[in-house]
């Protein structure tokens, strides 16, 4: 074969190569942006992106802003008397428009959709549990800050950094454990489900919808 050919199919292979790289092969992207905020595809079965970082955060490492269920804004007080979905049965909440007809919160009472905009939601309990249930973790400092590395079947990879979480105006245990907002309702007048993180382990349970926790937003691309 002559040096031009050669180097015409060197050429074309090394095209190929950095395609697959920043597209995944033929299953489609594995990070992006959407309005304005970075995505990462973590391989999971139902297709879900997780955003790198935290509402309110510059940066995977930072906390961010701390949320009661159903606020679509950060407070600086998070008490029982001025959280709107406390103290509500998921049939008041769903006739007060707070629920949609799958037990998540609707567009107007998410706080990821309404802060962030475009695609973006906060994750449903089915999606905090998948999230655990396929991902590798690793319990790891970043830039000083612990919390969770959570690795996908892809290799691609979210870090989740410990938050604590916002009784009134204190921030309790902000070193020692994570608290991420589901959208979905548990089945009481008072809790939501939530993904809590330490280093002994990850679970997904119900905590009271009042207290501030953390947010990290996830989106569906439609192919």
């Amino acid at each position: 074969m002559k040096l031009g050919k050669i180097s015409k199919h060197v050429g074309l292979l090394m095209l190929s190569m950095m395609a697959l790289s920043s597209c995944g092969g033929s299953g489609g992207p594995t990070q992006g942006m959407e309005a304005g905020h970075e995505w990462v595809d973590l391989g999971l079965p139902s297709g879900t992106k997780w955003a790198t970082c935290n509402i309110g955060a510059a940066a995977a490492e930072e906390t961010g802003d701390y949320f009661a269920w159903g606020d679509t804004m950060a407070k600086r007080e998070c008490v029982r008397d001025n959280c709107c979905t406390y103290d509500k049965t998921p049939s008041e909440l769903m006739e007060a428009g707070i629920l949609d007809s799958t037990g998540n919160l609707s567009k107007e009472y998410d706080a990821a959709h309404n802060i962030w905009g475009g695609e973006w939601r906060m994750p449903t309990k089915a999606e905090l549990e998948e999230l655990v249930r396929n991902c590798s973790p690793t319990w790891t400092t970043q830039n000083g800050v612990d919390g969770c590395l959570f690795t996908g079947s892809n290799g691609n990879m979210i870090f989740l950094p410990v938050t604590g979480f916002k009784d009134a105006t204190t921030i309790v245990s902000a070193e020692k454990f994570g608290h991420y907002r589901s959208s979905t309702v548990y089945d009481d007048e008072f809790r939501s489900y939530e993904l809590s993180i330490a280093q002994r382990g990850r679970y997904v349970d119900c905590n009271y919808r009042m207290i501030g926790f953390a947010v990290r937003p996830v989106l569906k691309i439609e192919k």
